[in-house]
């Protein structure tokens, strides 16, 4: 039938959920094993019952034909290291390990608790463009004067310069190349790019620029081993909720940079990440530092749950944290369409990205 679960619970509360053979604190990674098995008898009460992590219990063979030879616990030795083990937890008061065997350290002190991506908010108008060229017959100017005006502004060097600009011929024409969305920014639907800082090539001025995005959150995180064990073989998963993308911060610093830089957290398609530690050992607490992580969200996120699990030899554990999110929505510049008298409409809204170059 197997242990109840009062005997299950005495067990717990009297070797600490501690191994009673190795004396690891294992928290949930603990059993309850048979001192005398079942199959010579051995009962299901609480004296023989004895605490074992996942190693230990595999470890925990009998001296009878049903097991193979060579295992290395026999009942009369497993009794005895859980009266021993009992007697030290009483006599010492040794508790119970702690909930998490690791903590999740965010590094962001100049957050003050909250991440604040910045997002645009766009409103476009839709004005007949017939109604210029009425502007342009009442104050009796030639609306070309403002069109070659514009293009001899327009040089190649110039931080405005806008292609093909210098190819229109008439005001019409000017009307909807300005009207035109092949120029126009991306919006948050369309780019969901986390990387803080793009490092790109003008191809016609041939000099590096920075596309700064500062609707990216950034966090520092360290690992923290807050257990009474060591940590051998340990890998985390992390998990972002309300986000849609996340990465490791790009660590180059130029556009051609061509150094092999290592990461130490990769991201999936489905946007799981993979911590993998240089050193495959992490000591009582020691703590160790992941790469830095960007990731986006919405313009109207106010909460991003990071979920993470831990796995290591005989040890798993997982936890979460949540982060803060104050978005800001500044509003930029009115856009402005020139259309037919029967395509004008009401004003559209878009939330973009906000962008700076350097």
């Amino acid at each position: 039938m197997g242990f109840s679960r009062e005997v299950k619970e005495e067990i717990f509360v009297r070797c600490a959920r501690h191994c009673c053979v190795c004396r690891k604190g294992v928290g949930l990674n603990i059993e309850v094993h048979h001192i005398k098995p079942q199959k010579q008898g051995g009962d299901d009460s609480i004296d023989n019952a004895i605490g074992l992590c996942f190693n230990c219990h595999a470890d925990a063979g009998h001296y009878f034909a049903g097991h193979p030879k060579g295992s290395k616990l026999s009942p009369s030795e497993l009794k005895k290291h859980r009266n021993s083990w009992f007697n030290i937890v009483e006599t010492n008061d040794i508790k119970p390990p702690p909930e998490n065997y690791i903590e999740i350290v965010l590094n962001n002190k100049k957050s003050e608790g909250s991440l604040t991506p910045i997002f645009v908010q766009e409103t476009t108008r839709y004005i007949d463009k017939k109604s210029m060229y009425r502007f342009y017959e009442l104050t009796g100017e030639d609306p070309m004067d403002f069109v070659r005006k514009r293009i001899n502004e327009n040089t190649w060097n110039s931080p405005f310069y806008i292609p093909n600009l210098n190819k229109i011929k008439t005001y019409d024409e000017y009307l909807d190349f300005m009207s035109s969305d092949k120029y126009r920014f991306e919006d948050e639907n369309e780019n969901i790019d986390c990387q803080p800082i793009k490092h790109s090539m003008n191809m016609m001025k041939m000099t590096e620029y920075k596309e700064i995005n500062k609707s990216n959150c950034v966090i520092d995180i360290s690992i923290k081993n807050i257990s009474s064990v060591p940590l051998e073989d340990y890998k985390i998963y992390l998990n972002f909720e309300n986000v849609v993308n996340v990465d490791s911060v790009d660590k180059n610093d130029k556009h051609l940079d061509f150094y092999n830089y290592s990461y130490n957290v990769k991201f999936d398609e489905n946007l799981r990440g993979e911590f993998t530690p240089s050193q495959n050992v992490l000591v009582q607490k020691d703590t160790v530092r992941i790469d830095s992580i960007c990731f986006r969200t919405r313009h109207d996120t106010n909460k991003v749950v990071l979920k993470w699990e831990l796995f290591a030899r005989n040890i798993s554990d997982k936890g979460e944290i949540e982060l803060t999110i104050s978005p800001v929505l500044e509003e930029d510049d009115h856009r402005t369409k020139y259309v037919n008298p029967d395509e004008v409409r009401e004003p559209t809204i878009r939330v973009l990205p906000k962008l700076e170059f350097e």
